[in-house]
């Protein structure tokens, strides 16, 4: 039976009033209106659409006290539908791996969410496995960046479960493959992408001897090709493109404890920043300007003048709040402090906001970095300066 899409009960129509009715508060009308769409979207065979509306109707009745227990079977039952999507994406010929990605990670959200670990640890065991035999057929095949995207995916996985071995084996792997990629860009003078690589291997190397001089090295590795990738760009008279690049030069040999380098490179892309800020504001273009004025804070942060960062950000902030901006400077903070403290469980968390942020899920990204501020009572005092600079009590 085709879909007629004017209709005022197709599950679209349902689902938009329903969520209209719980956004103006009519939480009941609202998910009984979802849960037709939800039925319906099966009828016609859209098993994502379905997925996403049980989960949106478990999140909803979650946080409320007298409903917190109805959450449950639609919390399962999404998760069980994305199940259902993963068998189905496994079996086709070309698999979408980012669409894959996006299933599996919702099956642990509504597990982790329920706190259920026995489907939870069994369902993350299962999405490693799959991932490192999809990952050894793309190998096969020559496909390897699809076998790094499945590698890794393995690798995060395991690593959750902390199956030591297995994920030590996969992150082997991983370090040979970004090795052999770091080679085909050395070999076209392609430094900044072999800068890349390098610093993502350092994520690997990290995990398997820790904050050490394997790690440090790696990272001096990569921050000395950003420095010969930003000469380049100077040479080419691109100052935004040589800014961007100094930035991650900057980090990278603040993370490698060269901590001279960093500040020299920090003082030069602090000098250009404020020249194209200026040169932005100049000519009316207020949102390249506050762009580059949170490169700027940035840089300020990896000086470590939280003071002259917090208020260049609390300038931004009131005029463009967006919320990659305020990931921003929480990670820049992050990776400041991971440094002076060797921290390689920082380092972890803030290898999981990127992860979100690689996603474009900015809001997964940003709840993380929240709880890590919550959670550490050593960060207290910049957590106090940062919501004076976004306006918010500290007590949030």
């Amino acid at each position: 039976m085709p879909l007629n899409m004017t209709s005022p009960t197709s599950p679209e129509d349902l689902e938009n009033i329903g969520r209209k009715k719980i956004n103006d508060g009519d939480l009941r009308r609202g998910v009984k209106l979802l849960v037709q769409a939800g039925k319906k979207y099966e009828e016609f065979g859209d098993t994502l659409a379905a997925a996403k509306v049980y989960k949106y109707i478990g999140l909803k009745l979650l946080p409320n006290p007298t409903l917190k227990e109805k959450a449950r079977p639609f919390l399962l039952k999404s998760a069980f539908l994305y199940l259902h999507l993963i068998s189905g994406e496994i079996e086709k010929y070309e698999v979408n791996l980012f669409k894959l990605e996006d299933f599996c990670v919702n099956v642990i959200e509504s597990f982790a969410i329920l706190n259920d670990r026995e489907k939870l640890n069994k369902y993350t065991k299962e999405f490693a496995k799959m991932y490192e035999e999809l990952a050894e057929s793309y190998f096969d095949s020559d496909e390897i960046e699809s076998a790094i995207v499945a590698y890794e995916a393995a690798y995060r996985y395991y690593k959750f479960i902390d199956a030591e071995e297995e994920t030590k084996s996969v992150a082997g792997k991983l370090i040979d493959l970004y090795g052999k990629i770091s080679t085909e860009y050395l070999g076209r003078k392609d430094h900044e992408n072999a800068a890349d690589i390098f610093y993502r291997i350092g994520y690997f190397v990290k995990d398997l001897f820790g904050y050490d001089e394997h790690y440090k090295e790696m990272l001096e590795t990569a921050a000395k090709n950003y420095e010969k990738a930003s000469k380049m760009a100077y040479a080419e008279g691109n100052l935004e493109k040589t800014t961007e690049i100094l930035l991650k030069a900057q980090y990278a040999y603040l993370l490698a404890r060269k901590t001279g380098r960093a500040k020299l490179i920090g003082v030069n892309v602090s000098r250009m920043l404020y020249q194209l800020i200026n040169s932005h504001r100049s000519s009316g273009n207020y949102e390249k300007a506050y762009e580059k004025m949170m490169r700027l804070a940035q840089a300020l942060l990896g000086l470590g003048k939280l003071r002259e960062a917090l208020a260049i950000y609390k300038d931004v902030i009131a005029d463009s709040p967006k919320l990659d901006y305020k990931i921003t400077i929480r990670i820049a903070f992050l990776k400041y402090l991971a440094a002076e403290k060797e921290d390689t469980d920082l380092l972890e968390k803030i290898e999981q906001i990127e992860f979100y942020m690689r996603r474009g899920d900015l809001l997964k990204a940003f709840d993380i970095s929240h709880k890590i501020l919550d959670g550490n009572k050593e960060l207290e005092e910049f957590k106090k300066k940062l919501y004076e600079a976004e306006g918010i009590s500290s007590t949030l």
